[in-house]
């Protein structure tokens, strides 16, 4: 049987969390989403886009998704946005 402190997530303070560099995400509608910082695509179909952000993975689920714009700084992404998760790389 678990104990508590084996349920327990690891905290991490704000300075931590600076060192992280995050993407900057911005939700326009559940249409569409622009996001500055990412490193790279990983995976791209209609239904999933995964973006390497460095420490983390974006990934995003729906319907007719398709990147209507890349360029070094941003990715836009459009389509019928479902869900969203930070994933640990």
């Amino acid at each position: 049987m678990k104990t508590d402190s084996a349920k327990k997530s690891k905290r991490i303070s704000l300075d931590e969390l600076r060192d992280y560099r995050l993407p900057h995400i911005i939700f326009n509608s559940c249409h569409e989403v622009l996001i500055e910082g990412s490193k790279g695509i990983i995976e791209y179909s209609e239904k999933t886009v995964r973006l390497n952000s460095g420490n983390f993975i974006l990934k995003f689920c729906g319907d007719s998704l398709c990147i209507r714009a890349l360029t070094t700084d941003e990715i836009i992404i459009t389509g019928d946005i479902l869900l969203f998760e930070f994933c640990s790389v």
